[in-house]
């Protein structure tokens, strides 16, 4: 009975491990997508404002530059949570699954 529960314990580790490394991928992905996405919003952005507004070039790019550097970090602050999950957060999870699996 213990080596079964000690057995779905670690299949629930490597699941949680697993998860985890799905979840940082999915992260490192939805970040790379930000940034493309930002950066095709900066030169859009930068050729509309040449065309319409030359002096103004230099402005619009450093806003557009700082709306990319926002979205950048709010997905790299996201990414860092996903990274850092706690120990309560982990146990919580465990204690979830060990539930569902013990009934």
């Amino acid at each position: 009975m213990k080596e079964d529960i000690l057995g779905t314990i670690v299949e629930v580790e490597k699941e949680i491990a697993q998860n985890l490394k799905k979840e940082e991928v999915r992260s490192e992905e939805y970040l790379s997508g930000l940034r493309k996405k930002a950066e095709r919003e900066l030169l859009e952005e930068e050729a509309r404002l040449q065309n319409a507004f030359t002096p103004s070039v230099a402005q619009a790019r450093t806003a557009a530059e700082l709306k990319a550097g926002a979205i950048q970090q709010e997905a790299k602050v996201r990414a860092h949570m996903l990274e850092n999950l706690s120990d309560d957060i982990l146990k919580k999870v465990l204690r979830n699954h060990l539930s569902r699996i013990l009934q």
